[in-house]
């Protein structure tokens, strides 16, 4: 009988199984997320500040990337 209710709070909605940390692995993700993304950010200023302009095309891209980037880490924490 125990086991059957541990069974189903753990596949309840309250423990997800792509949250094994709940929102505190949820927040850990953010923070990597923005880190990368600021990691990122900071190479491109770099290369347009020291090297040369990017060309616009060429910061389409990387913005398009980033971008799904972020909507994939969206869907991994909240699906």
């Amino acid at each position: 009988m125990y086991n059957s209710m541990l069974v189903a709070i753990v596949n309840s909605d309250i423990y997800p199984a792509n949250h094994p940390a709940g929102l505190k692995g949820m927040l850990i993700s953010f923070l990597i997320a923005v880190v990368v993304l600021l990691i990122v950010a900071g190479l491109i200023w770099l290369i347009e500040q020291y090297v040369h302009p990017l060309p616009s095309p060429v910061k389409l891209v990387i913005a398009v990337i980033l971008v799904i980037c972020v909507i994939i880490w969206g869907i991994s924490n909240f699906m």
